[in-house]
């Protein structure tokens, strides 16, 4: 066999294995560390809202030392981060850290009558969103004094199949990614790849002296569950929070967290 048709069987066999292989899905991981110390002024921005099923901002300006460490990880529907800040503000400075979370999982709705109204059945012009799907804190350290911020959430928003329904009687399934309402069954499906549709989180913040600012604005109209806090502290503060969101569970064989090997 000629060398040129050896080489053009040996890509052929090449592009079929190709072929063959597994697709994996399309993810994105992002650890760093910092070490600062002098006047601080950074912007953070993770995840874009309904693409990773939420989003998170951030805002640190100020002058002093500071560690921080985040570790994200963001895939179409899902995205976690554990971020973590510990400072010393300047003798002549305050330095502040604001962290907001935004989720795509729509709130729960209620029309003109005040009557709710469930998001996914469609809304009308005049139907009204009770809450803003937002948590966020803002901790800022008065001159010579200290400051932590450590915030660790996974959020979830998988797409619901076109036309929403599907009817099991009739061999209708649920597409892998998605989840629909089955008639037939009478209860929402997930696919086996869903991704899920919840928001968890554990936080914990401090000041020694300064001010400290919290703000929670959710609701599911899965649950009917509805939370809002709106706080302020001008002094010493510290606050402790684990949340928990769930409305719709992941598929069997969604994809894990990344570190899950096992």
């Amino acid at each position: 066999m000629k060398k040129r048709t050896l080489v053009a069987v040996a890509l052929a066999v090449i592009f079929t294995l190709a072929l063959a292989a597994p697709v994996f899905a399309q993810d994105m991981t992002h650890s760093v560390d910092y070490d600062l110390d002098g006047t601080i002024s950074l912007k953070k921005h993770v995840g874009h809202l309904c693409n990773t099923g939420a989003e998170m901002k951030q805002t640190i300006v100020g002058a002093g030392s500071m560690t921080k460490s985040t570790d994200a990880y963001m895939m179409a529907g899902y995205l976690t981060v554990d971020d973590d800040n510990d400072w010393i503000a300047s003798a002549t400075s305050t330095l502040a850290v604001i962290t907001a979370i935004e989720l795509c999982a729509p709130a729960k709705y209620v029309d003109e009558d005040g009557n709710v109204v469930f998001p996914y059945h469609g809304l009308e012009d005049t139907d009204e969103a009770l809450t803003l799907q937002i948590w966020a804190a803002h901790v800022k350290a008065d001159p010579g004094y200290s400051g932590n911020m450590h915030t660790d959430f996974a959020a979830a928003y998988g797409p619901m199949q076109e036309g929403g329904h599907i009817n099991s009687d009739n061999d209708d399934e649920v597409d892998d990614d998605k989840f629909a309402f089955d008639d037939a069954l009478g209860k929402v499906v997930v696919g086996k790849d869903y991704v899920g549709n919840y928001f968890n989180m554990d936080a914990w913040f401090r000041t020694s002296m300064g001010a400290t600012q919290r703000f929670v604005s959710l609701s599911s109209p899965w649950s009917h569950a509805y939370l809002t806090e709106d706080i302020t502290v001008v002094g010493s503060s510290e606050i402790k929070e684990a949340l928990e969101l769930m409305n719709l569970p992941e598929g069997q064989e969604a994809t894990t967290d990344w570190w899950d090997l096992f």
